[in-house]
């Protein structure tokens, strides 16, 4: 404490850190204080009135009568200060003219992991990360000029290399004379609450989830309905274009069963996917399916999709769950049925627009509106604040449209709505066009290059229907195929066996087909290795060398397994 109400005092002054008086000023200075001066044996009591100390830019002088009370003052006021500053929950930093630390309470030393004793005289850069140096030098600029910087959110660097999120707020400090002889920065540790926002984000994907589950399980009974129907059907025909007719719907079917599954896991992660080229359209027509399922029957539905958009780069994860919010919100809007029209359309700005204060570019826009309630004006500035909601208690988290602004914001695109109460809301939300247009890439089934020469293919699947339709496709490809239902089985025969291409299900019975595959590979480092999940997870990490290693997401059709087979293979 006594070390912090030195520094404040000589910081009032206009004193740097390196600025140290003679050993005997600074032991009466401590006196006055009323404390132990460092490296001395004894608590010392307040000096007389009638002695002090005059700190000023000039250095140290006697002072006695009127000027050492004032002194006093000073000192005693500076103490005060010093309690406050150490009891304060925030980090309090004091940074003198030249960047350079001069205080830095104990709340700093928790935060920055560096004592009082290493800060003080460093410069404030030892808390900036390199990718953030930019920003933490635009800030102190600001500074310099004489302005203010309150509440941003940023990250820096503690003496460990870890990254702290904070809320800092900078300030000025001038003297009596009206120079600016340094700067205060309040640093808040915001990490918690950033930790609460995301797990509060995420229960938000969960509730919508939840919403639509009832949907879901009708439309997916719809079609395992036309699944067994038609197989029916084929297994009774003694025509075969009859047979042919059904297995084609049997197979239609299938398809918008795993594409409907795949939606639902897709939009259940919790981590966002990577940043990509994205046909908009085609992403719009996919997240449409979903939407459907959670409408209710008196909401009409409706897509006006501007052809030949240009592509953009962006997550198709966090795409799903912003077009998700939108309709989410728009259907509570619209508890008596009403309309929701998706847009997309592509838009020049050769300025600024001041409504929204999208920047000059080309945009790609998607609009969603609807014919429900509106906002209430007062409400209008609050829209993307979290937590704001007007839904019952219980009935929503009011992280909807934060979310959404945040997924846009950080895919560097902008979001504004339209809304008059009575007359319903229109959101837009504006994508960077990339160059050149989107398209859509299909699989052209092509099979040049196939190697003739059959490979033995060692295959762990536990499920028995699956392994024997696999085991069938690949021994009609030409394949040698050994199945088994677990890594036990299969590390036997591996043991006894050559194999040159290892398919695995990600979550095989025993030691779990990961750790089965660096066990053959550690082995066979040219063992060619497809890892199959269900699960609609992210890839596995891939191994130290990747060469022949594939990964695919089920359901995968016949056609394609074979197709990846020979691919990889071709490199074993």
């Amino acid at each position: 404490m006594e070390h912090l109400a030195f520094r404040v005092l000589l910081f009032g002054r206009g004193h740097g850190p390196g600025v140290v008086p003679g050993r005997a000023g600074v032991h009466r200075l401590w006196g006055q204080l009323g404390c132990r001066m460092p490296g001395s044996p004894a608590i010392m009591a307040p000096s007389e009135p009638s002695v002090g100390f005059v700190a000023n830019l000039g250095g140290w002088s006697d002072a006695k009568g009127p000027a050492a009370v004032t002194n006093r003052d000073n000192i005693e006021g500076a103490a005060r200060f010093a309690v406050l500053v150490e009891s304060s929950a925030d980090a309090i930093i004091g940074v003198d003219s030249d960047a350079r630390i001069l205080i830095w309470n104990k709340a700093a030393e928790a935060l920055f992991k560096y004592s009082a004793n290493e800060a003080v005289g460093q410069p404030i850069s030892i808390i900036w990360p390199e990718h953030k140096r930019a920003e933490a030098e635009a800030n102190v600029a600001a500074v310099r000029r004489g302005e203010s910087v309150v509440g941003f959110e940023t990250e820096r660097l503690a003496k460990d290399g870890t990254l702290c999120s904070v809320s800092i707020t900078l300030s000025p400090v001038f003297n009596d004379q009206g120079d600016r002889i340094g700067s205060s920065m309040i640093c808040r540790d915001i990490s918690r609450r950033l930790e609460l926002e995301r797990e509060l984000r995420h229960s938000q994907k969960l509730e919508a989830l939840a919403m639509m589950t009832a949907r879901v399980a009708h439309d997916f009974n719809n079609q395992l309905m036309a699944i067994m129907g038609y197989t029916d059907l084929a297994l009774a025909s003694e025509r075969r274009d009859d047979v042919d007719r059904s297995l084609t719907q049997v197979r239609m079917a299938s398809e918008r069963a795993a594409a409907l599954v795949g939606k639902l896991l897709a939009f259940g992660r919790k981590r966002p996917g990577s940043v990509e080229p994205v046909d908009l359209n085609e992403q719009v027509r996919r997240t449409a399916e979903l939407i459907r399922s959670l409408l209710s029957p008196d909401i009409e539905f409706e897509l006006r999709l501007q052809d030949q958009l240009d592509s953009v780069r962006l997550d198709p994860v966090g795409l799903d769950q912003v077009l998700m919010n939108l309709a989410v919100n728009a259907s509570d809007a619209m508890p008596a049925g009403g309309r929701l029209t998706i847009t997309t359309r592509q838009q020049r700005l050769v300025a600024t627009d001041p409504g929204t204060g999208v920047p000059a570019g080309t945009w790609v826009v998607i609009d969603v509106a609807d014919t429900g309630s509106g906002i209430d004006e007062a409400l209008q500035p609050l829209v993307f604040e979290p937590f704001l909601t007007t839904k019952p208690e219980g009935k929503g988290t009011g992280l909807g449209l934060s979310t959404v602004k945040d997924i846009v914001d950080q895919a560097g695109g902008f979001v504004a709505f339209d809304s008059r109460p009575g007359q319903g809301t229109v959101f837009h939300v504006y994508h960077h066009a990339a160059d050149g247009r989107a398209e859509r890439l299909e699989s052209t089934g092509s099979r040049a290059g196939r190697s003739e020469r059959p490979k033995s293919v060692l295959l762990l699947e536990d499920d028995d229907q699956l392994r024997a339709l696999m085991t069938r496709v690949l021994t009609e490809a030409g394949h040698d195929v050994a199945a088994f239902s677990s890594t036990h089985q299969a590390l036997v025969w591996s043991g006894l066996n050559s194999v040159q291409l290892l398919i695995a299900d990600l979550l095989a019975p025993g030691m779990g087909g990961m750790d089965f595959v660096k066990r053959l590979r550690a082995t066979n480092p040219r063992l060619a290795v497809l890892v199959l999940s269900g699960n609609g997870g992210d890839a596995p990490q891939l191994p130290a060398s990747s060469e022949g290693f594939g990964f695919a997401q089920k359901p995968i059709s016949p056609s394609e397994l074979v197709d990846v087979v020979d691919s990889l293979t071709g490199r074993a």
